[in-house]
């Protein structure tokens, strides 16, 4: 019974080394990475955002190893563990003295904004706005939601520098019901 565990463990280890080198073949970026990544951005055509907002690397390095620490256990999914390991061996091979912005491409970047929310809390996060020309950090950029009532709601979502400037704008519908005996 023992050698049926150890060979049914080396097959599943062999299958999951062939799929994590599938994974380093389409998702491993041809480029390296240099000190700040670029996470919204004209070029990225999101048109909700008016600004600029790049990380540093290290940071980054630091929150995903410490998310697949906290997740090791309890995996949303096969390849999202795999994109994550290809990532994290990504950032490290970053050259941090090259002070310069890389723009992540299509399957990076769609990765990365999984966690886009949790990403903006880290202390390197820098929002340009391009009116002020100023760089601002998370906490200093005004976040305003419209208020929710009963029924139908037109959820307006803005984010503003601390001159006024428009960096985000976001519409979207929602319905809110109210509960039974309310």
């Amino acid at each position: 019974m023992k050698s049926i565990n150890f060979i049914s463990r080396y097959f599943a280890a062999k299958k999951e080394a062939k799929l994590l080198a599938e994974v380093y073949a389409y998702f491993f970026p041809k480029y390296q990475c240099s000190k700040w990544l670029l996470l919204m951005g004209k070029i990225y055509r999101n048109y909700f955002y008016r600004c600029t907002i790049v990380v540093d690397s290290c940071e980054l390095l630091e929150y995903f190893r410490a998310l697949n620490e906290r997740e090791q256990g309890f995996s949303r999914g096969d390849n999202l563990r795999r994109k994550r390991t290809c990532f994290i061996d990504w950032l490290s091979e970053a050259d941090n003295k090259l002070d310069a912005v890389t723009i992540l491409d299509k399957d990076m970047k769609d990765f990365v904004q999984n966690n886009f929310y949790q990403i903006m809390d880290l202390k390197s996060i820098k929002i340009y706005c391009p009116d002020c020309k100023i760089d601002f950090k998370y906490s200093e950029i005004i976040r305003q939601n419209s208020k929710l009532h009963k029924g139908w709601n037109k959820v307006i979502s803005t984010w503003e520098c601390r001159v006024g400037h428009i960096l985000h704008r976001q519409e979207s519908v929602a319905h809110v019901f109210c509960g039974v005996g309310s």
